[in-house]
């Protein structure tokens, strides 16, 4: 029987003590990520790939504790999302992120027109003793006299800790741009029934725990603890991110280079002889681009039959115009004929187009410039391997057209060149032919423009190769290969480009040699 003097003092040591755990407040209301909202937010689009949750560790951690990857997942939503300090922030579906799937969900953020992809591995997530505090002793005298109210006392101490390491990534290059550990942990004082009855209480922990008492304090513990890992990691990613936007790296890193490659070689009307080397010339420029570093989601190719009027120009609003974002580099290359658009000016001449219509079935230059004013101030580069008179004159006074006349075609061009940052080189000036290479089976611009990709000197010392750089190397190539050949072909380039740092392959061999053969006439 206790006695009657010690049976208050005991209940009132016990309630005086509290109990574990407590209520966790709503993310929203958390001080430091009201802090992080008051900021103005960074203009960036996350995407967060499924997060890694290392599996549950081998028996002896035994206060190891579950947490799937749909529930991680959630939790980094949505703590990014409370913090507001980004323009969207959303979950890419699927499984977490290792080696082809990391690049799924690359794919992914960019198909969604993500800039950054945040992925989040947690290494850490268990329940953990930490000691007694200072009820242990005046709890142990309450035990040997009383017994039963220690029971109630909370003596011992616990926490639940996660830990783990948070990643973003540039969506338009793969490259990574912050990174950091990540942690969060809640403490709280447990007693002998909070934390599961054992048989010897205090005086046989952490040994004599069980799964049962590590589950028991991770359901008290495991919400404040989480709510302190989105803390930390919407805190650190804030801070991180601000840092980062401001560099040169972060800039280099989050520019995408978009190309829209066309090889016409093969025409639908009998009246354009087909011509060898323009599919061959597309693939190349991909190839040169790929080496560079260009991910291959962000090169399309239209081959041949491919080429129609009508994909040409939806493929320039719905790709370059809709995903370049100002700062980022856009490439137009069309190898195969240009000729007169029928009203005195120049056009491109896609798969359908038809000699006696061509102010219907052509790209009339000045609805080339209509189209490229939609997109947004990205540095551009027209690379046209198509000539503009020459032998295949007659074939237009074979249909009633006269050649594009020289003044208007240069009009049209430098009005394309117009744009802020944007460079235009074509094959030759009006009235001369755009030839073909037999030996390296390529177009005679495409061919050395190529070998100047790979090989033009840095003449000016600042570190990288300008589109003007590059076309002094290319225009004396084709320049040479012509004379050799019997012809004359004079590349031009229209506009500055804006200093447009030409992307240099890893390795190529680009050597411009051969003889000219061959032509793309108009």
């Amino acid at each position: 029987m206790i006695p009657p003097r010690h049976g208050a003092g005991a209940v009132l040591l016990a309630l005086a003590a509290g109990c574990a755990g407590g209520p966790v407040p709503p993310l929203l209301e958390d001080p430091a990520l009201a802090a992080l909202r008051a900021e103005p937010p960074v203009p960036v689009r996350i995407a967060v790939a499924p997060p890694r949750v290392r599996p549950r560790p081998p028996p002896e951690h035994a206060g190891s504790l579950e947490w799937t990857e749909a529930d991680a997942g959630a939790a980094i939503v949505e703590a990014l999302r409370a913090a507001g300090f980004s323009r969207r922030v959303r979950p890419v579906a699927g499984s977490a992120p290792e080696g082809a799937a990391g690049d799924e969900a690359l794919a992914d953020a960019w198909t969604e027109g993500d800039d950054l992809l945040l992925e989040v591995e947690v290494t850490r997530f268990e329940a953990a003793y930490v000691g007694t505090n200072g009820w242990f002793l005046p709890n142990l005298l309450l035990w040997i006299e009383l017994v039963w109210p220690a029971w109630f006392v909370p003596d011992e101490d616990y926490e639940v800790r996660v830990e783990g390491t948070a990643r973003l990534r540039a969506v338009a290059t793969g490259r990574t741009v912050w990174e950091s550990p990540v942690s969060g942990s809640a403490a709280d004082s447990f007693n002998d029934f909070e934390r599961g009855f054992t048989l010897l209480g205090s005086l046989s922990v952490p040994s004599g725990l069980d799964a049962g008492n590590w589950l028991a304090i991770g359901k008290v513990l495991r919400e404040a603890a989480v709510r302190s890992f989105q803390v930390d990691l919407a805190t650190r990613l804030s801070r991180g991110l601000r840092e980062a936007a401001a560099t040169p790296a972060f800039a280099a890193a989050t520019r995408q280079t978009l190309a829209l490659l066309v090889g016409c070689g093969q025409y639908d009307h009998p009246g354009l002889h087909n011509l060898k080397y323009p599919v061959a010339d597309a693939r190349a420029l991909r190839e040169w681009l790929r080496a560079a570093g260009v991910l291959e989601r962000q090169i399309r190719v239209l081959a041949d039959d491919q080429a129609t009027g009508a994909r040409l120009r939806s493929e320039i609003r719905d790709f370059l115009a809709a995903r370049a974002r100002p700062g980022d580099r856009v490439l137009l290359s069309f190898a195969g004929y240009a000729g007169p658009d029928g009203r005195g000016g120049a056009a491109l001449l896609p798969y359908d187009a038809d000699p006696r219509r061509l102010a219907e079935t052509s790209i009339p230059l000045g609805d080339l410039a209509s189209a490229l004013a939609s997109v947004p101030d990205a540095e551009a580069l027209l690379l046209l391997d198509a000539g503009l008179g020459g032998t295949e004159e007659v074939r237009w006074a074979s249909c009633g057209l006269p050649p594009p006349d020289p003044a208007r075609v240069a009009a049209e061009i430098s009005s394309i060149a117009s744009r802020p940052v944007t460079a235009v080189l074509w094959a030759c000036r009006p009235g001369e032919g755009a030839a073909e290479v037999g030996e390296r089976r390529h177009g005679l611009l495409t061919l050395n423009w190529l070998h100047a990709a790979a090989r033009a000197p840095d003449r000016d010392g600042d570190g990288r190769v300008s589109v003007e750089e590059a076309f002094r190397v290319a225009s004396r190539g084709v320049q040479m290969h012509a004379m050799l050949s019997g012809r004359v072909q004079t590349p031009r380039v229209y506009g500055a480009g804006g200093g447009f740092p030409v992307p240099r392959p890893s390795s190529r061999d680009a050597s411009a040699d051969g003889a000219g053969e061959g032509g793309r006439g108009p």
